[in-house]
């Protein structure tokens, strides 16, 4: 995503990604992964786990690593932050920075202009801002969203303590919900600052309403007007077709 939005503000004039392009890059991306989540599929294994609580003893299930050595659940760790938390955030700093110099860039360019111009590229420079904004906020939400739940991975892997922790404490529950919500933020995020985002959800939505509505309007029109075409004597039916509406957002 990153990237993508980097190609559609500063390379908007080059050839963008193609449909031979995505056949090539979207199984890459899942052989990483599946790369990626190997050493931690190694690591794990499903043991019994007893708990004591009061006079009685329960036995459950739950994901253990003392199978493996401790220099391999902790480098394990280590390629886990560094792939998919720095790698990650390298990326989407350096596009958004591509994009913030650009942005930047195309405005001293317009200050040179004359008075009448730059009043009419205000607007552009207040939406271009916005974009700044926006790209400023999706990096630190991404940083911010998974930064406690890594911090608490490395712990846990030295201390070997990994899948020891309650599912039901507060410190899990808030370390989730923020991973959780690292995936639904960007939609929030640009449908805040894009307008454009926010007339393609509306056209979305509310497609199937207007062609409905404009399905019984017409339909109204018609039984209105077919006495009034029998009285004159007229053998012809109402035009009852309806046009097709594009609803692409």
């Amino acid at each position: 995503m990153a990237f993508e939005r980097r190609n559609c503000i500063v390379d908007s004039l080059k050839t963008q990604i193609t449909n031979r392009h995505c056949k090539f890059i979207i199984p890459s991306v899942w052989v990483i992964a599946f790369l990626a989540a190997t050493p931690t599929i190694i690591e794990f294994q499903v043991v019994d786990q007893q708990t004591i609580e009061g006079n009685k003893t329960e036995t459950n299930q739950a994901c253990n690593s003392d199978m493996v050595p401790r220099a391999f659940v902790i480098g394990n760790g280590i390629i886990l932050l560094f792939v998919t938390y720095i790698v990650s955030l390298v990326i989407i700093l350096y596009n958004d920075s591509r994009i913030i110099y650009f942005v930047v860039q195309q405005t001293g360019s317009s200050a040179d202009q004359s008075t009448t111009a730059a009043v009419g590229n205000s607007t552009i420079l207040k939406k271009k801002m916005k974009i700044i904004k926006m790209l400023i906020i999706v990096a630190v939400l991404f940083a911010v969203s998974w930064l406690p739940y890594f911090i608490t991975l490395i712990i846990a892997k030295i201390r070997r303590s990994v899948g020891s922790e309650s599912a039901s404490s507060v410190s899990f529950l808030v370390k989730i919900a923020l991973a959780a919500f690292s995936t639904a933020y960007n939609v929030i995020l640009y449908v805040t600052f894009n307008p454009m985002f926010r007339q393609a959800f509306l056209r979305i939505f509310m497609c199937n309403r207007k062609k409905q509505n404009k399905i019984a309007v017409v339909s109204d029109l018609d039984t209105q007007n077919r006495p009034i075409e029998r009285t004159r004597g007229v053998l012809a039916t109402a035009d009852t077709s309806v046009e097709t509406t594009s609803c692409q957002p």
